[in-house]
């Protein structure tokens, strides 16, 4: 499992769920290696003291408000469809590419590496949209 999608998945829960991070940290990374969970406990706690900052530079370099980005489907926070969370997160060996979720750690998984061999960047998907029944 990749850490950074899981500590994504950690920071999606605490904004759109008011999920606790000294009660969801522990939970989703008991079956972590020791190393593995510092890094997940040290991305999700730094995010979360430079929330601000990272808001305002989010906020300059789009020129959208966070409000405006957290409307639009698929732009910070996973598309639901069928009961199971799509978002785009980065790898380091696929770059950015979409990844599915059922809200586990151990269902949460890369969907499709759509532009094989374009790490650092992937595919950079972030407009998901529901098209008919299907995504």
């Amino acid at each position: 499992m990749n850490t950074r999608a899981i500590a994504a998945g950690i920071l999606i829960r605490i904004r759109d769920e008011g999920a606790y991070s000294n009660v969801i940290l522990p939970q989703a990374t008991q079956d972590l290696s020791g190393p593995d969970r510092g890094f997940v406990y040290s991305l999700v706690t730094g995010a979360l003291r430079r929330m601000r900052l990272i808001d305002a530079i989010i906020e300059a370099g789009s020129g959208r408000s966070i409000d405006q980005l957290l409307r639009a489907d698929g732009v910070g926070r996973p598309f639901e469809h069928l009961g199971r969370g799509l978002f785009a997160a980065w790898s380091p060996t696929v770059g950015v590419e979409p990844w599915v979720t059922d809200g586990t750690i151990a269902g949460t998984r890369l969907l499709a590496d759509l532009v094989v061999g374009a790490t650092p960047g992937g595919s950079a998907p972030g407009l998901f949209t529901r098209f008919g029944a299907r995504t």
